[in-house]
């Protein structure tokens, strides 16, 4: 998914930009909750027990960056520095140790074992925070730095919008002290089901 959110974002075709990372998160993590965990949307998308960053950061707001970033790319130049393969592996390593850090670090204390190696835990900290860190990282940075320059202007002002939005949800996230068991089940992957007193309630 980070190849089409990089081709589309750098192509400046803004709604394949935007759909690449809303393929890259919401959507493969409502499917494996419901298919390989059993959770229904209610537990997945619960404005009163779930994650802001999540519901709307993920959905909402970074894909607007995507999306935006890439009406800039529209107008960077063929030759420029920020379409070579070196800018591209910079944003790669960036991804991945954003990944790494999420999940092992900052993460690591609020869930239990069991929770932070659940499916969708592995799959929204590994995939999904891998390529949505490396691609809006890819896409957005040159997209605010030259865009005040290059044109849109429009476009590095919604990018910063958006990753201001997606902070502030973190914020409230953090806020709002949220149950663990409402946003991870525990996960037995000998058994390859829930532990039974970890399933949120409805």
């Amino acid at each position: 998914m980070f190849w089409f959110l990089r081709s589309f974002g750098m192509r400046g075709h803004w709604y394949g930009a935007a759909a690449a990372a809303l393929f890259a998160s919401t959507i493969p993590m409502a499917l494996v909750a419901y298919w390989i965990e059993g959770r229904g949307p209610a537990t997945i998308f619960s404005l009163t027990k779930g994650s802001w960053a999540f519901i709307l950061g993920d959905a909402l707001a970074l894909p607007l960056v995507a999306g935006a970033s890439a009406l800039v790319w529209k107008h960077i130049d063929a030759a420029s520095w920020w379409r070579s393969g070196w800018w591209t592996v910079i944003a790669i390593i960036i991804g991945l140790g954003a990944s790494a850090g999420f999940h092992w670090i900052i993460d690591a204390g609020a869930y239990s074992a069991a929770q932070n190696s659940s499916p969708t835990k592995i799959v929204h900290d590994m995939v999904a925070y891998t390529v949505l860190f490396s691609g809006l990282t890819l896409l957005a940075v040159p997209a605010i730095l030259q865009g005040w320059t290059l044109g849109p202007v429009f476009g590095s002002v919604l990018a910063i919008f958006g990753i201001a939005a997606w902070g502030l949800f973190g914020l409230h996230d953090a806020m709002a002290k949220l149950n663990p068991n409402d946003l991870h089940v525990a996960w037995d992957w000998s058994t390859m089901s829930v532990e039974p007193m970890s399933q949120p309630l409805p």
